[in-house]
């Protein structure tokens, strides 16, 4: 008698079926990590806007405390009149960004100019502008943001 051998079905995937399955992959990546990095930028805007709110209520604190804004240009650093009305270091953040604060003597508004050198953070400034509303000016292409703080 004559012995029929079984034949065991292929183990594994067929390259076809890996072709697809990196293909769906792909096709999913493509439409998932663009919205990703647009929420991310948004996220950072508003993290952005969240920092000039803080700076503009230290300002309103340190104008309750002398009758009068400082005034002058200076970069935003740390300044040392503003250390004891933050909670925390507002200035870190987007690397690329520099603060600047100015105040013309006499009655005119301080402003706060935000100023980015890399086109990421020029993302990050316009989505701070949309976040901060009115108070806010995009100048230069969205290469800096001159914000009007509240007197």
């Amino acid at each position: 008698m004559k012995t029929v051998p079984i034949r065991r079905p292929p183990r594994g995937f067929t390259l076809i079926e890996l072709v697809i399955v990196v293909m769906m992959i792909g096709i999913l990546a493509t439409l998932v990590i663009p919205r990703y990095r647009q929420a991310e930028l948004k996220a950072q805007g508003a993290d952005v806007a969240t920092r000039v709110e803080a700076i503009n209520v230290a300002l309103k604190e340190y104008e309750a405390d002398y009758d009068s804004l400082p005034t002058g240009t200076e970069p935003v650093g740390s300044p040392t009149w503003l250390v004891p009305y933050m909670t925390r270091d507002q200035f870190t953040g987007p690397s690329n960004v520099t603060w600047q604060y100015a105040k013309p003597a006499g009655n005119q508004a301080a402003t706060l100019i935000i100023t980015s050198s890399t086109p990421d953070d020029v993302q990050i400034l316009l989505a701070a502008s949309a976040a901060l509303g009115s108070i806010a000016t995009v100048m230069g292409g969205g290469s800096s943001i001159l914000v009007t703080m509240t007197q």
